[in-house]
């Protein structure tokens, strides 16, 4: 009785989780994502990868759409660029990163314009520039800063 239960929990487990299918397996039509053949819009991650295996981006679709998080990855496998997306818009926090690792850059978006406070590092990790952004355009006063801080 143990077995077809524990096998029964694995299935549906397994069925539960987001399909995860590759980039090539979708199409995008109107800026909404569609598996090949397919008249339904996708709900699940997609994947890509780079030439050298590694992966390139993942990212979480609904309804077709990016919604929640979508991360890009350098060919050495180092995270480039993490985003958030509410229903296809970038929405929230946005970081991007130096091929080490270093964080670069982290700034506040809403509906796919940058609003809200943003922060530029220098490679060495150092704060090279802050501000604030509304709508799209510079609002008060930058600060910015010497490699050295």
């Amino acid at each position: 009785m143990i077995k077809p239960l524990l096998i029964l929990s694995v299935i549906f487990i397994a069925s539960c989780s987001p399909k995860e299918v590759h980039l090539d397996q979708l199409v995008e039509r109107q800026d909404v994502f569609f598996e090949i053949n397919s008249e339904t819009p996708f709900t699940g991650t997609i994947v890509n990868y780079h030439e050298n295996g590694q992966l390139k981006s993942r990212s979480s679709v609904e309804n077709g759409k990016d919604n929640g998080r979508v991360d890009h990855y350098y060919e050495n496998g180092q995270l480039r660029k993490r985003q958030n997306h509410i229903n296809g818009k970038l929405t929230g926090i946005q970081e991007q990163y130096y091929p080490d690792g270093q964080l670069e850059f982290k700034g506040t978006w809403k509906d796919n314009v940058e609003h809200g406070p943003y922060w530029i590092y220098f490679y060495n990790g150092q704060l090279s520039l802050k501000g604030n952004m509304k709508e799209g355009k510079y609002e008060g006063l930058r600060e910015t800063y010497t490699r050295e801080g």
